[in-house]
């Protein structure tokens, strides 16, 4: 999947734009400037390579070189101009036929955010302590860029899942059932109520005791009694979802 900033498209269409008028214009005009076509035309096929349109390209580096012929003496300024202005032609045919099976889909600004991210969603040291999550919360991510909010609420169960039986570990708290399956949020909550009273009083019973309270507040962006989500989930839940894991795998990171 190749990605193409909004600003980045716009900007080789109006290249291309200008390149078609000045392949209406006379041979004197491209004459007086040469240096100018040229580079709006090198521009442009950066911008190419950037949407993966090999012919397209080809057809940048045919006029490019009919520079080159032109300056070495071997092109008249007349037929440089006629030359170029077919191939302006044949340029936009040939970008309107590679883009034709193409689809361009729009992110907005809070989506793009999701996007674009270079380190991993959740911190360098959630990937560290969690790399057996670390493909579920990076999918997370990708779902929360394309709004697939019900998908990114899944992905995140399963990092959560990690992250509780770790927890559960810690403190010798039972989490899973006799199947190794997960437990309801109440009897998990309630279980590691037992497990953190029975520690004395102090900075460590604090720690784990606000670990508990980032739990309890995944459970009640969770909208439901069990660890499974729901069938679906709105943008609005998805990110407070998202958020609320965020929260309690970075903060459980530097527990265990």
């Amino acid at each position: 999947m190749l990605e193409l900033k909004g600003k980045d498209f716009l900007f080789a269409m109006n290249q291309l734009s200008e390149l078609n008028e000045i392949g209406k214009m006379d041979s004197k005009y491209l004459v007086e400037h040469k240096e100018q076509v040229s580079f709006l035309n090198s521009q442009l096929r950066e911008e190419l390579k950037k949407l993966n349109l090999p012919l397209s390209i080809i057809v940048t580096n045919r006029i490019e070189g009919g520079f080159n012929l032109w300056s070495n003496g071997k092109y008249s300024s007349d037929t440089v101009a006629s030359n170029f202005s077919k191939n302006i032609v044949d340029l936009r045919a040939r970008i309107e036929d590679e883009l034709e099976n193409s689809v361009i889909y729009c992110l907005s600004p809070s989506e793009a955010v999701f996007a674009r991210a270079t380190e991993p969603p959740f911190g360098v040291e959630v990937f560290d302590k969690f790399q057996d999550a670390a493909t579920d919360i990076e999918e997370a991510r990708k779902c929360m860029a394309f709004a697939r909010w019900t998908g990114a609420v899944f992905h995140l169960m399963r990092a959560m899942e990690l992250g509780l039986t770790l927890l559960g570990g810690k403190l010798g708290a039972t989490v899973q059932n006799a199947h190794g399956g997960s437990l309801s949020w109440g009897i998990i909550l309630s279980n590691l109520d037992g497990r953190i009273e029975q520690l004395p009083k102090g900075e460590e019973r604090n720690r784990w005791s606000q670990a508990r309270a980032l739990l309890y507040h995944v459970n009640q962006c969770w909208r439901t009694e069990t660890m499974h989500p729901k069938q679906t989930y709105t943008e609005e839940e998805a990110r407070a979802v998202y958020d609320a894991t965020g929260s309690f795998l970075r903060y459980l990171s530097g527990l265990v």
